[in-house]
């Protein structure tokens, strides 16, 4: 069969040839705190590719290769769920003799998903189609990988069966040169060549199994100093005389192993698509594994990385239980004081040169930094000589501007990236949905905008919108609620 090059870089080939972006680089090193020696919890192995790539095929040949081997299968969660929990489709199994869980997630395909998946991924496999080549969502991972993490990648080709044989190499070739340099710099791309006995051929998965037992996936220094458990089931606990009403908050227990740094009782998080809540109640259901360190810090009463817990919280909106999808994990992240308020936040912004279209200042934008995924307004505006803030009717072609949004506060340095909202993905499913990328610079409480006119403004913030006030007055009305 004839390989096209569909590659998501021809697809846009009007605009340019390549990403806007330098490929991940495998020597960058954002590592400051290390995960601790004999910490049981499984590390997170992010399966993410198109449809009918073959990212379920790979995980059950995966977990098949380690049963063959060890004659063992270990299965999440640790604890039995009850018959009315809500189960999560997260296999875990033991890599070859080296005492190493590895908990597989099959990316979801919404860009939701994807953002999340992102977030808590201590590898990536990426897998690519060889009788078709990259597609978008490959691209569109990789730039949130560059956004909010940098965890180890892996390339995954697949389908070569269907690969005319006599140009076989040559698009192999090919399409691992592209890895490398369109992906993921350095990075080590594996091949599936068809199927025996319904999943891949045992000597092909052997090496990446190989290769996931023998690596270190070090922590991320922003996850080192934020707690999260990424959900593996969790039970509608809502007392039975509200429990038919769909109208009302639902009590949840959510389980899970706590992964970056301790969380205590009462400890903000943010469930990423419902909201922040304080933890009501936490339980260690860990007594499986023998742990030299101790629960409990004397004092303190803080729970400690690498446990499994029920994490308790109360009142949260009923959709999380009536939109459940078994394949679609739930993120709780921790929360630290810095981040609990809401408020004005400058960042430094530039638009995708994949999005076709420019951003109109007061134009809604749906926004991913730190743990949360929000939908914002935004003022944009370039810095002049003067160091002052020129507001922008639209962002600017191929180059930074500044951005002023509302909404939770996120510390300086902290990387975020716009996208395209639901439902403008499902009218226009080709659209690249990765919108811009930037970093926060600051937080204020109001900041100040030097309009072409030459008259100041400062944002006066009211509620959830805000108002624009100028010196002297101005009839602006278009601009109340801007943000």
């Amino acid at each position: 069969m004839a390989v096209v090059d569909h590659s998501a870089f021809s697809i846009f080939r009007g605009q340019r040839l390549y990403d806007d972006e330098p490929p991940l680089n495998k020597n960058t090193n954002d590592v400051e705190l290390h995960r601790r020696i004999h910490d049981p919890t499984p590390y997170i192995v992010v399966v993410q590719g198109p449809r009918n790539v073959g990212k379920s095929l790979l995980i059950d040949s995966l977990a098949e290769n380690n049963l063959t081997r060890l004659g063992h299968f270990c299965s999440s969660p640790r604890v039995t769920p009850s018959t009315d929990s809500h189960r999560i489709t997260l296999p875990v199994t033991t890599t070859s003799g080296k005492d190493i869980l590895l908990q597989f997630v099959e990316c979801p395909d919404d860009i939701s998903g994807m953002i999340d998946a992102a977030k808590y991924a201590d590898v990536a496999i990426l897998m690519v189609d060889a009788s078709y080549g990259f597609e978008m969502e490959t691209f569109e991972f990789r730039n949130l990988l560059q956004v909010h993490g940098f965890p180890k990648v892996i390339g995954v080709l697949t389908h070569l069966d269907k690969v005319d044989q006599h140009k076989l190499l040559k698009v192999k070739q090919r399409l691992e040169d592209h890895f490398c340099t369109e992906i993921c710099e350095g990075a080590k791309v594996f091949s599936l060549c068809g199927l025996e006995d319904g999943l891949y051929k045992m000597l092909e998965i052997y090496g990446l199994a190989e290769m996931l037992s023998d690596s270190q996936f070090l922590p991320l220094s922003w996850r080192a100093e934020h707690p999260y458990v990424l959900v593996d089931h969790f039970e509608d606990v809502t007392p039975e005389r509200v429990h038919g009403h769909k109208q009302f908050n639902r009590n949840l227990s959510l389980y899970g192993y706590l992964r970056g740094s301790d969380i205590k009782k009462g400890a903000k998080v943010h469930i990423a698509g419902a909201g922040d809540f304080s933890l009501a109640g936490i339980t260690n259901l860990d007594d499986h594994y023998c742990d030299p360190y101790p629960l409990f810090v004397v004092g303190q009463s803080y729970f400690k990385t690498g446990n499994y817990l029920r994490l308790d919280i109360l009142d949260v909106p009923p959709e999380i239980v009536e939109n459940f999808d078994s394949h679609h994990p739930i993120l709780v992240g921790g929360i630290i004081l810095e981040e609990e308020k809401s408020g004005f936040m400058l960042v430094k912004l530039r638009r995708h040169s994949w999005h076709m279209n420019l951003f109109m200042s007061g134009v809604p934008i749906t926004i991913s930094a730190g743990w949360r995924r929000y939908q914002t307004n935004a003022i944009y505006a370039m810095e002049n000589e003067n160091g002052q803030h020129q507001l922008l009717t639209r962002t600017p072609e191929n180059k930074d501007c500044l951005a002023v949004i509302w909404g939770p506060l996120a510390p300086p340095k902290t990387r975020i990236v716009a996208v395209l909202n639901k439902f403008y993905c499902f009218k226009n499913k080709v659209a690249f949905r990765i919108m811009a990328k930037g970093v926060v610079l600051d937080f204020k409480d109001d900041t100040q905008i030097l309009l072409e006119v030459g008259r100041i403004g400062t944002f006066v913030p009211s509620g959830k919108s805000a108002h624009i006030m100028f010196e002297p007055k101005l009839q602006i009305d278009r601009f109340a609620g801007a943000i």
